[in-house]
C-alpha cells in the first residue's frame, strides 16, 4: 500500500502535472498538506516547467501559495519561456 501511495504521487498527466499541481490549480491548500505528508515533491515541474507554486501564484490562490511556502517550497525557482525573462513565481506577490 505504501509503494502504491508513493507511485500515485509520481504519476503525471499528459501535461506533466502531478496531483500537487492539480491541487494548486484547484485552490486546495489542505490537499497540498496531505500530499506533502505523503511525500509529494512540492517543487515538481510540469512540461511547461511550472511548479505548483507558479500555478498558485498565476491563479491568485493565496492560500495555496502560503501553504506551499510554509511547507518549504522553493520560492525562487524560475520558468524559462521564449517570451519571458527568467521570472520567479513570487516576483509580483506580496504575502
Amino acid at each position: 500500500m505504501v509503494a502504491l501511495t508513493c507511485l500515485c504521487l509520481l504519476l503525471k498527466d499528459k501535461d506533466g502535472d502531478r496531483a500537487v499541481h492539480h491541487a494548486a490549480f484547484g485552490d486546495e491548500p489542505e490537499v497540498i498538506r496531505v500530499l506533502h505528508r505523503g511525500g509529494a515533491d512540492l517543487n515538481a515541474r510540469n512540461k511547461r516547467r511550472q511548479t505548483p507554486l507558479h500555478i498558485g501564484v498565476n491563479k491568485g490562490h493565496i492560500g495555496v501559495v502560503k501553504v506551499l511556502v510554509d511547507l518549504g517550497c522553493h520560492p525562487s525557482l524560475q520558468v524559462n519561456a521564449l517570451k519571458w525573462a527568467r521570472i520567479g513565481p513570487l516576483c509580483c506577490v506580496s504575502l
